[in-house]
């Protein structure tokens, strides 16, 4: 060596020397050689050294990095910016190098160690195992350290910037964790445990990366170049498009701006939270006419070109639509209209399941026991660890693969759109909000539509599990001036169409038919309170210049045509999408617990790794011990056997029982179920509707005119006169009063007596606008039942129809719709009588959940009469008709109702023919007025068949049925009584009414059922009420829910309280109770009558705010809300790809509704079995070693821990997994909490036998003449040389107990008892079994042998050497490999003591299971479903 210049430089033949030493010293290392370990100290040292550089660097990094940054607040929505950095991309090589290459030393040195000759090992082994446990412990805190800040790791080597320049952005959002669902209030013992809890919550959210209740994600920010040779900035996060808005300085979305109504350009006259501005909508520019195309369009029509609709064709539109730029802009906020959900690849799902700490943690424990040697007993824990990881993959592929499929919309490829003043077709994906589109049959809904003109039909079974069609009307419709596709409100879902469902049919006739508009020509469509004037289309008044324009619009503005609102995730059906994709975390006592159960375990693996560490004299084998006892003790694999269990039970819902769980999550909360409530139409009660009759309504000191309608009036006087109604002035000027006739008309009655009563029948029926109604044979609409199947739509109108003989036909050059009777209809030929004649349907106003109304406007061909028909709920409809009802009708009402009827009222008006074209274009609440009666009618909807049993069944199973209905209280009441959920035994009934007092404030009153009297609020807001049955009206529960949301108390005096002047005293000392009215009446109201859809919601959150687990059954439509709410939602849908609810059966059988609750119950149930088990398998092998080690400081062969891990540990595992429901439900529920009573006993009771049996083994052991005891020759051998501990009777004894005694406690936790079927008959319980009891019944009563020398049982030196099992002529064990070693050359038990033994381990294995069966049996009460306490 040479200096130059103060440089020492290597001549270069010096070098050549220095690269072949460095060779020769790699290539004489050596694998398996135990004095020259591959991996040496220095080696082991050069990592740890790595890695403090690595931390030295990455400050350094940070303080440069941050040297100019602001500290900020941590808020939800924070974001932060950052650019790609050379030299953060250089330390993140270096970073991930040093990360890496302990894990390769631990791999190379466990690899190197393991090979080596274990007795030649026995001097180095403490050199080696402090190099590998310094390697161990770098590794796991690597993994630790980077899962707890894996998203601060992703952009801590970018460098900070503004948002506007920005490559990645760093967003952090709020966590919704719903509330608590299991328990009803903070108890002193459940604020006891939140003190553990706390310390473990906070690491549980540590190593899920969560901060202070916020979540980090970082995303690459993408960009895309506009017109203007300008870059737009977006990002999408949990399929959300966000973009960079330069007036926020932030990245914003759409809800954002929705919220703070930002710099979207408002092409859709929205408002804020799903509210949309009629008026507003009115004055959106792309709805202006387009006088240039109007012109054109008119010399195409003068000139007789064809215009031809087909794909790739432009044509022109009167109307302007979005321009290019407002397009181009839509399109980079919104991104395309799609639910773009991308299936992660394989690779990255392994190396996501790889990276879990718990996996690492695994493998990392494997690698301990292949460093000690223990090959056989590393590979016992290889299945679980493939089973979990192949489980996980498995079951978050499937997940991915069937939201995508509901995401994914077939049929809906082209649409046409009008942009730039031209129809053009464009593909689904290219829509933004504000365009405007042509709606078509038999087409699928792109995305949400607000319709503008035209009325559709569309099946919405997808979104609602309503089979009926539904009948959409354009806005010109609507009463209000703000409207909402949501519920709420200023809900008006009948104006909108939501993506994802199927179009049926369209009407696209301007001035009759189903659309709205006046016989002008023009189509205006306005508000309610500004309809003469404002207009979103008005081209009569612009362009009355332009002769011949009118037939152009008819031809061009008549199709029916929507307003885009919303597209992509941000339609109802990707919100919906999106809570499935991304659910928010449900609050479990399961779950929640769990720390208690790690708590508690870890303080007994501490006592058991002190024990054993005391007995090894704290060497290093205790380090591998304690690793060991974790990894057998704590509950590492319940997460993944749990999801395994709810999709168990879900493929078995729906294999046996077509039931569907969109969400297998819920199952398990159906376990704890404890209220369900039913909608009563088409859920407790058949489909099928009959119609009964008739009841007239008869007029008292009236005009004697009007008394066609009148039962009484014969025939002949009944056919005078047809057309007389009262005009407007005769009926405010007489005093009118009904009656109720006494008599019950059939149809046929009807239409002999009642003519124009038979045309209401027949034409006030929403039916008219389905295709599926149409074209249906002469044989069916003669036949009442078939033709009540053959069609679709409402139950009532089917049956009101189908018994009329009349059918619907379509005039195929206008789309005008007639109803026909069967007699005149198909031959031409009408007959003279009305009640055949051909009716022109002209305007309909489709059924109003919160008028209760419906109303159709006809033609009737006979007479040149227009009518008006409205049918509806009787205390609506009687508040529209001209004259006043008296009490004696009310209580005819009430009569009916009482005898289960389903009630509807009719009235009508003639409209003049000159007032038509107003009848046309007025809002429904200045038409539905003044009505004259037509009669009462009578409907019987009988029970379904199963309905009486399944109810009965629930509440034996101490689960309360409440029945929440849009029908009338009587009604609901007379079906509630048949049905079971009202029990008079349980007290009297009462319902609700609701009143006006002198101040005209509306309030609740209470009346009697029996005896019709008032009752005063003391006696129902009571805990002591004698009332034990409520039937509360919707109109009523919104005046208690209000005064509930706002806390007006009611006080309820408590009865023997003296001095009542001291009622301040006594409600701070608890004597007064301080709740709502609704507080007090919650738990006996039984059914809920006249409740709109959004009050079915309300009530279900009511229960679930008090943490009571509730159920809801429906056949979808008005039941969506609280469908989707609930935490156990059943909905009677036939639609396959139904998104109403999370379980959905299309059976439509109540029968699914037991068997959700029986698998809801026995996932409960094998939920805490699973995690018993594992913690009693875990307690039981580390109690095994500490108390083996004990008596004798004897070892366990690897062998049969290995046989006994997957026998009798994963394979018992796999069966409980598959335990079946028990079909018997019983009054009680699986207890589903850790901290509980039951569970203390469930998990001590196998332990304690476990226990006393072992103790009695070993004392019985040591009392034999013939034992002599190992220990003595065991406690001189290295601790390390644990193979040469192995072959003694004790050793034996010991590991065969111990299976034997984890046989008995998986078969306590799979006897079934109450929620399961018993263990006999599931064979992946009886197998397994099966195979252990063979192979102990032949180590213990067979031997010496090949077969147990392999288990080192019953074996001495000689039968050792020939003990090799083979599989295909390959050597899989080779127990020769390791001579016998016990101190008494062998360990061959007598016969006698073998059967002693047998005797202990059967005993122990009967007092287990015996008392076990006692202390879990579950005490059944009906305390919910009875007793009313909740």
């Amino acid at each position: 060596m040479v200096h130059n210049g103060g440089v020492d430089v290597v001549p270069s033949g010096e070098r050549k020397g220095l690269f072949v030493r460095i060779y020769r010293d790699l290539s004489r290392l050596t694998l398996h050689s135990p004095a020259n370990p591959i991996i040496s100290a220095k080696l082991g040292w050069t990592a740890f050294i790595g890695l403090l550089v690595s931390a030295v660097l990455a400050y350094c990094w940070s303080l440069y990095r941050n040297r100019n940054a602001k500290k900020q607040e941590l808020r939800d929505g924070l974001q932060i910016g950052y650019k790609y950095s050379v030299i953060g991309s250089l330390l993140r090589s270096i970073a991930t190098l040093s990360t890496i290459l302990p894990f390769l030393f631990i791999i190379i040195h466990t690899y190197d160690t393991a090979g080596c000759n274990r007795r030649e090992l026995a001097p180095y082994w403490n050199n080696r195992a402090l190099v590998f446990i310094s390697l161990w412990l770098e590794c796991f805190f690597l993994c630790f350290f980077y899962r707890s800040t894996k998203s601060s790791f992703e952009q801590f080597f970018y460098y900070p910037c503004d948002l506007k320049d920005a490559d990645f952005v760093s967003i952090w959002q709020k966590i919704n964790v719903d509330s608590d669902v299991t328990c009803k209030k903070q108890t002193k013992l459940n604020k006891i445990l939140s003190l553990f809890l706390d310390p473990f919550n906070k690491l549980s959210r540590v190593l899920n990366d969560e901060v202070s209740g916020y979540i980090l994600s970082t995303i690459s920010v993408r960009r895309e170049r506009t017109d203007d040779n300008t870059c737009k900035a977006y990002f999408e996060l949990f399929c959300v498009r966000y973009w960079y808005s330069e007036n926020l300085k932030r990245f914003t979305c759409v809800e954002d701006q929705m919220g703070s109504n930002g710099e979207l350009v408002n092409l859709t006259a929205y408002l804020e939270n799903d509210i949309y501005s009629i008026p507003n909508i009115s004055q959106l520019e792309q709805l202006k006419p387009n006088f240039e195309n109007l012109k054109a369009l008119k010399k195409q029509d003068s000139e007789g070109i064809k215009k031809e609709y087909k794909d790739g064709t432009v044509i022109l539109s009167p109307i302007l639509g979005l321009n290019s730029e407002l397009v181009h802009e839509q399109y980079q906020s919104y991104g395309k209209n799609e639910i773009n959900i991308e299936m992660p690849s394989l690779i990255e799902g392994l190396l996501n399941e790889i990276l879990n700490p718990l996996t690492v943690f695994q493998l990392l424990v494997v690698a301990s026991y292949t460093f000690q040697g223990y090959v056989l007993f590393a590979v016992k824990w290889v299945p679980m660890m493939i089973i979990s990881i192949i489980a996980n993959i498995r079951i978050h592929f499937i997940k991915i693969r069937n939201i995508r499929e509901l995401a994914e919309m077939t049929g809906c490829d082209n649409v046409k759109v009008i942009r730039d003043g031209k129809l053009v077709t464009l593909h689904n994906s290219e829509l933004v909000p504000g365009d405007i589109i042509h709606v078509y049959e038999n087409s699928i809904v792109p995305c949400d539509l607000l319709l503008l003109s035209g009325s559709a039909v569309v099946n919405e079974s997808m979104l609602t599990g309503e089979s009926a069609e539904v009948l959409k009307m354009p806005i010109s419709e609507s009463e209000s001036e703000k409207i909402s596709p949501e519920d709420g409100p200023y809900s008006g879902k009948r104006y909108f169409l939501y993506a994802g469902t199927q179009v049926t049919a369209v009407y696209n006739n301007v001035g009759r038919g189903m659309a709205l508009s006046s016989l002008t020509g023009s189509m205006n469509i306005k508000t309610s309170s500004t309809r003469s004037s404002d207009s979103i289309i008005n081209l009569s008044t612009d362009l009355s210049e332009l002769p011949g324009n009118q037939k152009l619009m008819s031809d061009e503005i008549s199709t029916t045509t929507a307003l885009v609102i919303r597209t992509g995730v941000s339609t109802l059906r990707g919100k919906i999408i999106r809570s499935i994709l991304y659910p928010s975390k449900y609050s479990f006592g399961l779950y929640d617990q769990l720390p208690i159960a790690w708590l508690f375990l870890s303080i007994i693996v501490a006592l058991i790794i002190f024990k054993q560490g005391n007995s090894f004299s704290w060497g290093l084998f205790t380090f591998f011990f304690a690793l060991g006892s974790m990894n057998s003790t704590f509950p590492l694999y319940l997460g993944v056997l749990n999801t395994l269990s709810q999709n168990i039970s879900s493929r078995r819902l729906f294999k046996n029982f077509n039931v569907k769980a969109l969400i297998p999550t819920r199952i398990i909360l159906a376990g704890k179920l404890r209220i369900m409530c039913f909608d009563k139409t088409g859920t407790l009660t058949n489909d099928h509707l009959d119609f009964i009759g008739m009841s007239p309504i008869n007029t008292i000191g009236g005009d004697d005119q009007n008394c066609l309608l009148n039962a009484d009036v014969t025939p002949t006087e009944m056919s005078t006169d047809y057309s007389i109604v009262l005009s407007e002035h005769d009926t405010k000027s007489q005093s009118i009063d009904y009656i109720l006739s006494d008599n019950v008309y059939n149809i046929d009655e009807i239409q002999d007596k009642f003519k124009l009563a038979f045309l209401s029948i027949k034409s006030c029926t929403s039916l008219s606008h389905s295709p599926t109604n149409f074209g249906i044979s002469r044989d069916v609409i003669t036949n009442p039942r078939k033709y009540y199947e053959s069609m679709n739509g409402n139950d009532t109108d089917k049956a009101l129809f189908s018994v009329t003989n009349s059918f619907f036909e379509k005039d195929p050059t206008n789309d005008n719709v007639y109803i026909q009777s069967v007699s005149s209809g198909y031959d031409g030929l009408e007959k003279e009588d009305i009640s055949t004649s051909s009716l022109e349907v002209l305007r309909i106003f489709p059924f109003d959940y919160n008028r209760r109304l419906m109303s159709i406007i006809v033609h009737c061909k006979h007479n040149d009469e227009y009518y008006l028909f409205t049918k509806g709920a009787p205390e609506s409809i009687q508040k529209i008709y001209t004259g006043s009802i008296g009490t004696e009708f009310k209580q005819k009402l009430d009569e009916l109702s009482s005898k289960g009827y389903y009630l509807i009222m009719s009235g009508y008006k003639r409209i003049e023919k000159s007032l038509l074209n107003l009848y046309l274009s007025l809002n429904r609440n200045e038409i539905e007025t003044d009505l004259s009666p037509i009669g009462l009618l009578l409907f019987e909807n009988t029970v379904r068949k199963e309905a009486s049993h399944v109810l009965k069944q629930l509440v034996d199973s101490d689960v309360l049925p409440i029945m929440i209905t849009g029908d009338s209280a009587l009604t609901g009441l007379n079906a509630a009584l048949k049905l079971g959920i009202v029990d008079e035994t349980y007290g009297k009934i009462a319902v609700s009414e609701l009143s006006t007092n002198q101040m005209g404030s509306e309030y609740v009153q209470w009346r009697c059922r029996e005896s019709r009297e008032l009752i005063a609020d003391s006696e129902i807001y009571t805990k002591d009420s004698k009332f034990g049955n409520l039937i509360l009206t919707g109109d009523c529960f919104n005046i208690l829910l209000k005064e509930h949301n706002s806390s007006i108390v009611f006080f309820e005096p408590i009865r023997g309280s003296e001095n009542l002047d001291k009622l301040d005293i006594e409600a701070s000392c608890g004597l007064l109770q301080g709740k709502t009215k609704i507080d007090h009446i919650l738990n006996r109201v039984s059914v809920y009558a006249r409740m709109s859809p959004n009050n079915k919601s309300e009530v279900i959150s009511l229960f679930m705010k008090r943490g009571i687990i509730t159920g809801m059954v429906g056949d979808g439509g008005n039941d969506c809300g609280a469908l989707r709410i609930s935490h156990v939602g059943l909905s009677f849908s036939r639609g396959d790809a139904s998104l109403v609810a999370p379980f959905n059966s299309s059976t439509s059988n109540l029968n699914s509704v037991l068997e959700i609750i029986r698998e809801g119950r026995s996932s409960l149930a094998s939920a805490m079995s699973i995690l018993l088990y594992l913690v009693v398998y875990g307690i039981m092998t580390s109690l095994s070693e500490t108390l083996l080690t004990h008596f004798a400081y004897a070892a366990v062969p690897d062998i049969s821990s290995s046989f006994v891990a997957f026998f009798a540990h994963t394979l018992l595992l796999i069966g409980l997994l598959f335990n079946s429901p028990c079909r018997r439900l019983a009054a009680a529920r699986p207890f589903g909490s850790i901290a509980s009573f039951r569970f203390a006993l469930a998990f001590l009771a196998p332990i304690t036998t476990y226990i006393i049996g072992y103790f009695t083994m070993f004392n019985r052991l040591s009392s034999k003449p013939w034992f002599q005891s190992s220990k003595n020759f065991n406690v001189q051998l290295p601790a390390q040389n644990w193979f040469m501990r192995m072959d003694n009777i004790e050793s034996t004894c010991s590991w065969i107990y111990t299976a034997i005694q984890i046989i008995a406690t998986a078969l306590c936790y799979t006897m079934g008892s109450q929620f399961r079927n018993p263990f006999f008959k599931n064979p992946f319980i009886l197998v397994p079994v099966t195979i252990n009891a063979l192979v102990y019944g032949t180590l213990i009563f067979t031997g010496p042998n090949s077969f147990t020398c392999m288990f080192r049982a019953n074996c001495d030196s000689e039968n050792i050497k020939n003990s090799v099992f083979k599989l295909f002529g390959v050597t899989v064990i080779n127990p020769s490999s390791r001579p016998f070693s016990g101190p008494n050359g062998s360990n061959i038990m007598p016969f006698s003591w073998r059967i002693e033994f047998v005797i202990i381990c059967l005993t122990t294995m009967f007092l287990t299971v015996s008392l076990f069966s006692l202390i879990t049996k579950h005490k059944e009460m009906r305390k919910t479903s009875v007793e009313r306490q909740f």
